[in-house]
C-alpha cells in the first residue's frame, strides 16, 4: 500500500508542489521532480481505549502539527492497526492543493495501483493534463461571454440582506452543527420525483435554500454562494486532474409569486447549467463586471453539495467499507 501511495504521489503534480510567497511580488507554486510522502504507523491492536476518542485525539495533534508549505509534499499518511485484518488510513493534506473531487481521484488511483502491485502487474495510469495546461486553458479563455452572462444575471440587483454580521470583528469563533437526516421513505420519494422530472439534487437544494432565505429576509430576490467542482471546462481529462479546481460562485434567485414547482426547479437547473460554463471565473472578476462595491459582500451563506465518488472499494485483498473526508468538492 505504501508503494502504491508513493507511485501516485509522483504521478500527480499536486503532491510534488510547494508554495512560496516571501520576498516575491506574487505567490508561486513550484512543482518538484519527486517527493517522499511522510508515513506514520500506530499499533492499537491491544488497546482497550475508546477508538473514536483516540482517533479524534490523533487527528487534533496532526492538525496542530500543520504543514510547511514551502516543502513538498504538503501531505502525509497515517496507518492505524486495529486488528490483523482491520486498519484505518488517515490522509492529511492541505486544501490549498486538493479539493474533494481530487480526493476521489487519488483514492481511485491508489487502490488501482495497489491492485496491480498485488497481482505483479505494472500500473499504467490514465492520461491526465498537466496543471500548467489547465492554467494555460484558463488564460486563453474568452471572458466576454462570461462577462455578459454575469452582468445579465445581476442586472438590477440591489444590496443583499445577509444572515450574519458583515464585519469580521463581529463574528464569533464558535459555531454549531444542526444535522437533519431524511427518512428512507422521504429520501426515496424525493429521489423518485427528481428522477421523473429529470432534475438533480443540487437543483432541489438550491431552490430549498433560496426559498428559506426569501422567507428569512422577506424578499423575493436573494443571493447565496454555491460550491462547484470547476471541472465543466472543455479540457480533455479535466475530471482526472488532481488539484484545487473547486470554486464558489454566486447564485441570484428570484422567486416567483406563483409558479408550478416543477417549472420553477427546471428554470433553476437551466440557470445552473448555463453558469457551469464559467465555473472557473473568480468572485473578484464577477464583482468587477457588475460593479459591486468592494466593502459589500455579495452573499454570506453557502450551499455545499457533496457527492461521494464511491461508497465501497475492493482492491486486491483490500476492502474499503467506510470513508469520511473534510475536503470540499
Amino acid at each position: 500500500l505504501k508503494e502504491a501511495w508513493n507511485q501516485i504521489t509522483n504521478q500527480h503534480a499536486a503532491f510534488r508542489t510547494s508554495i512560496h510567497w516571501e520576498e516575491i511580488e506574487q505567490p508561486v507554486q513550484v512543482v518538484h521532480s519527486e517527493a517522499n510522502l511522510e508515513w506514520s504507523y500506530h499499533n492499537w491492536e491491544k488497546t482497550g481505549a475508546d477508538i473514536g476518542k483516540r482517533i479524534k485525539s490523533l487527528k487534533e495533534l496532526d492538525s496542530q502539527k500543520g504543514f510547511d508549505l514551502t516543502k513538498a509534499p504538503i501531505s502525509r499518511v497515517a496507518i492505524i492497526k486495529l486488528a490483523s485484518n482491520n486498519h484505518i488510513l488517515i490522509w492529511t493534506c492541505h486544501h490549498i492543493l486538493f479539493d474533494g473531487w481530487s480526493g476521489g481521484v487519488v483514492f481511485k488511483d491508489v487502490f488501482e495501483c495497489y491492485h496491480n502491485l498485488c497481482n505483479d502487474a505494472k500500473y499504467q495510469p490514465d492520461s491526465v493534463p498537466s496543471y500548467k495546461k489547465y492554467l494555460d486553458w484558463i488564460r486563453g479563455f474568452d471572458l466576454e461571454p462570461a462577462k455578459s452572462f454575469w452582468k445579465q444575471r445581476f442586472e438590477g440587483f440591489q444590496a443583499p440582506k445577509t444572515v450574519a454580521p458583515t464585519t469580521v470583528s463581529k463574528l464569533k469563533e464558535d459555531y454549531h452543527n444542526h444535522i437533519i437526516h431524511l427518512s428512507a421513505e422521504t429520501n426515496s420519494h424525493l429521489q423518485s420525483y427528481l428522477k421523473d422530472q429529470r432534475l438533480t439534487l443540487n437543483t432541489f437544494l438550491v431552490a430549498l435554500w433560496g426559498t428559506l432565505l426569501s422567507k428569512l429576509y422577506g424578499s423575493d430576490d436573494v443571493t447565496f454562494g454555491i460550491t462547484v467542482s470547476g471541472r465543466s471546462g472543455q479540457l480533455s481529462g479535466i475530471d482526472r486532474l488532481v488539484g484545487l479546481l473547486m470554486n464558489v460562485l454566486p447564485v441570484r434567485l428570484q422567486l416567483p409569486k406563483e409558479k408550478p414547482l416543477t417549472e420553477f426547479l427546471s428554470e433553476i437547473q437551466q440557470m445552473q447549467a448555463a453558469a457551469s460554463k464559467y465555473e472557473h471565473i473568480t468572485q473578484e472578476q464577477i464583482a468587477s463586471w457588475i460593479k459591486w462595491p468592494d466593502h459589500m459582500p455579495l452573499f454570506n451563506s453557502l450551499v455545499v453539495v457533496q457527492n461521494l465518488i464511491w461508497k465501497e472499494v475492493t482492491s486486491g485483498q483490500l476492502v474499503v467499507k467506510e470513508a469520511k473526508g473534510g475536503l470540499t468538492t
